[in-house]
């Protein structure tokens, strides 16, 4: 609880004590000091290269299928790949969220992985087409009826 003796000492407004009970239940409830420490342990083990980066993956791993109010996590079946989405604006990142764009983007990652072409771009077109004509079951509810062309 370091931290929350180091954060007291910036504040002036609540007694030490009441700060410090205060973030302590905040941990808890949100089991924050498990989670990071988990996390460390586990980051002093593999000692990663990147370490930053090990933790980003870390955390994407762990909340693999979140889709809440600030980010939205999918990930591959075999969580060996994993794409993330989040929006500052609330109504953009439930919009995002409620769209399943991050199951989308996951999709069309996959098959870009599976073929490598060398045009990623007309690649992903062409998917991204055949994904609407044929979604699959994840992306089946986002889809609304398309306007007719006008003539």
């Amino acid at each position: 609880m370091l931290f929350c003796k180091f954060f007291c000492h910036s504040l002036n407004a609540m007694t030490s004590l009441d700060i410090v009970q205060d973030l302590e239940n905040y941990l808890s409830m949100h089991t924050l000091d498990a989670q990071v420490k988990e996390m460390m342990v586990e980051c002093l083990k593999t000692r990663p290269e990147e370490p930053m980066s090990w933790m980003m993956k870390y955390f994407l791993k762990q909340n693999a299928g979140l889709a809440t109010s600030d980010c939205a996590v999918a990930s591959a079946a075999d969580q060996s790949t994993f794409v993330a989405i989040s929006h500052e604006d609330a109504s953009m990142q439930q919009y995002l969220t409620d769209k399943k764009v991050h199951v989308f983007f996951l999709e069309m990652l996959k098959q870009i992985m599976e073929a490598k072409p060398d045009n990623v771009l007309s690649f992903t077109a062409v998917v991204a087409h055949n994904l609407h004509k044929s979604p699959p079951p994840a992306l089946e509810a986002t889809l609304h009826p398309v306007l007719p062309h006008s003539q």
